[in-house]
């Protein structure tokens, strides 16, 4: 999708980018990984499915 519709980056984007290059983000996907691992994570799917189910009238 992004190739499709293909933005500049921001100050936010470069920071990000420049976060993950140095290492900044490994102990964050180290846990995110631990917690998956764990069964500690659901799919987006039913995060979504969720969601719209307590905004349906």
């Amino acid at each position: 999708m992004a190739m499709l519709h293909p933005t500049v980056d921001d100050d936010w984007d470069r920071q990000m980018t420049a976060d993950a290059a140095s290492g900044r983000l490994d102990q964050l996907m180290e846990q995110s990984r631990a917690d998956a691992a764990a069964g500690m994570c659901v799919p987006l799917e039913t995060v979504l499915e969720d969601d719209r189910s307590e905004s349906a009238p």
